[in-house]
């Protein structure tokens, strides 16, 4: 049984802009008592433009990367690796 308590801060990635960015936001949740970050979609989007209108669910969105800072793969690591050393948990829409 998990005695952490369930305590989501949203992260909206488009408001937050790349990736580099979200430490400082995870960093004021864990701060102030969240357990968890929720990210809203980061995955490529459609046509339309809205994160909602996943296109390819295994890319990131370019919007949210940080260029020559590493792969997708790498960058996504280093948020949820900072999200874990700080005793959190990380979901994503």
């Amino acid at each position: 049984m998990n005695r952490f308590p369930l305590i989501i801060y949203n992260i909206f990635p488009k408001l937050c802009g790349a990736m580099s960015r979200w430490p400082d936001h995870i960093e004021r949740a864990h701060d102030t008592g969240f357990s968890w970050i929720y990210f809203n979609p980061l995955q490529y989007s459609g046509f339309s433009g809205s994160i909602y209108s996943v296109k390819e669910h295994y890319k990131i969105n370019q919007m949210f990367l940080d260029i020559g800072k590493g792969t997708e793969e790498e960058q996504l690591k280093r948020v949820i690796d900072f999200i874990h050393k700080k005793g959190m948990y990380a979901m994503i829409d």
